[in-house]
């Protein structure tokens, strides 16, 4: 089955994504946890391949236009899959241009 880490995946307005170096690994049970995206380090992401750079970039974070997560790996069944519930953002509007 692997070992699915869920991390955070962002877009920038000129729509290059990236995937954040921290991740959420297994659990047994649900869990709640926060996270400050200025504390996480991000890769460039290729969406049509889902293989990220190996060099670690800076990000405009005030840029960002989409927020997700992925495990980088395809899915499965019930213990080949990750589960994610409900996400919270807190930030304010970036402006489009």
């Amino acid at each position: 089955f692997g070992f699915r880490i869920l991390r955070r995946i962002i877009q920038d307005l000129h729509g290059d994504w990236w995937i954040s170096d921290q991740g959420s690994a297994a659990s047994n049970d649900w869990r709640i946890e926060e996270f400050n995206i200025q504390d996480l380090r991000w890769r460039k992401l290729n969406m049509e391949t889902i293989i990220e750079e190996q060099k670690f970039q800076t990000v405009d974070l005030s840029r960002i236009q989409k927020i997700g997560f992925t495990d980088s790996m395809i899915g499965g069944d019930s213990q080949a899959c990750s589960r994610l519930d409900w996400i919270e953002v807190y930030a304010g509007s970036a402006k489009k241009g």
